[in-house]
């Protein structure tokens, strides 16, 4: 749809409609639009909304790249005093940050947590209690690989009943602890924590549709063959594949190698290998590429020379068009995996990828 952005009304009532329109890439473009028009505008307050209503369009179309670079102009905004009534929004969008900043390995443990406290500061000022505060820590450190601390706030953060309005919704919190308990390989609590979302008791907007890859995989893993199949399928049917959505694709063709379902996971590869750029974070890409490998690893196990992929790859020459040497595949995908692994883990002071890595690995090689 097109809109006219000539005059400050009509970019007014642009930013009003898309504030809360469906996220698209078109919507992305015209939001971007406004905020260039409220510049050229000089209107501060109109920036901030068109601003506002960008995040919420790039973070729901899994791009926290975009979300990170702009916001802390929201921050710079409100701390001088202005758009105070927009505070709920704002820190509601701290979240997003959180959550994504430590998946960029580029990002030092110290600045994650200036801004950990930075954003427990304004919690808190604003009322929220401690309980919130766990629960972003425990996300924060797993994301960086230090279990003990995770473990130590999830259960700071079970043991509380507290509530307060920026908490995650009743479907979202469950279904972040299971990646606790995923990086834990604690499958027994992940398969009881998932139960309420899987059975329609808590569910939103994301979930449990994109919940589905992971408990496919680890019901696989726990002995649940026919569960899992189930829930690859509607991975499969409920998680677009128009959008980067490499960890959860990771989860899924992991599924795919575990299983040796190898026309599937083609799909999958074909579909999302393109989003594999410098903007995703490394954390994700790993996520990403491993499933590839396992995959690759997989192919190979079941004696598979070849491969065909209807996708560019820059890096690697296709024996033929579209058919590539599945050999020539696993080394580049592994130098690929080993370089964010090494990223990740010298950041963070850990082995915790490497050792991730090698558990997968022996899942396929065993």
């Amino acid at each position: 749809m097109s809109y006219s952005l000539e005059t400050l009304e009509e970019v007014q009532e642009v930013v009003d409609i898309l504030s809360y329109g469906k996220e698209s890439e078109e919507n992305e473009k015209i939001l971007q639009k406004c905020i260039q028009k409220a510049q050229f505008f000089k209107d501060k307050d109109l920036e901030f909304e068109a601003r506002v209503a960008y995040i919420r369009q790039v973070t729901w179309l899994h791009k926290p790249d975009k979300t990170i670079a702009i916001f802390p102009w929201l921050l710079k905004r409100m701390d001088e005093g202005h758009n105070k009534n927009h505070q709920y929004s704002v820190l509601w969008m701290y979240k997003w940050v959180i959550i994504k900043l430590p998946c960029y390995a580029s990002v030092s443990l110290q600045q994650i947590e200036d801004l950990q406290q930075d954003m427990e500061r304004r919690f808190l000022d604003y009322g929220t209690g401690t309980r919130i505060i766990d629960y972003f820590r425990m996300i924060v450190y797993a994301h960086l690989g230090n279990l003990s601390k995770a473990q130590e706030h999830l259960k700071n953060y079970l043991q509380d009943t507290s509530s307060c309005l920026l908490d995650d919704c009743d479907a979202c919190q469950p279904n972040n602890v299971l990646d606790i308990y995923l990086s834990l390989r604690d499958y027994p609590a992940f398969l009881h924590t998932s139960q309420p979302l899987l059975n329609g008791t808590k569910k939103c907007k994301e979930v449990p549709d994109y919940t589905y890859s992971k408990t496919a995989m680890v019901n696989f893993l726990s002995g649940n063959t026919e569960v899992a199949k189930d829930h690859a399928i509607l991975a499969r049917k409920k998680i677009p594949l128009t959008s980067a959505v490499l960890k959860e694709m990771g989860y899924l063709l992991t599924y795919y190698a575990l299983t040796e379902d190898f026309i599937k996971g083609r799909v999958v590869i074909e579909k999302q290998i393109g989003f594999c750029t410098n903007t995703q974070p490394e954390a994700y890409l790993y996520q990403f590429l491993l499933g590839f490998l396992l995959f690759m690893k997989a192919l190979q196990k079941a004696g598979k020379k070849t491969i065909k992929l209807k996708v560019p790859m820059a890096e690697i020459q296709p024996i033929e068009e579209d058919t590539y040497e599945v050999a020539s595949l696993i080394t580049w995908i592994e130098g690929q995996c080993q370089q964010n692994v090494q990223k990740l883990d010298q950041r963070n002071g850990n082995t915790f990828y490497s050792e991730d890595m090698t558990y997968y690995l022996s899942l396929i090689q065993n």
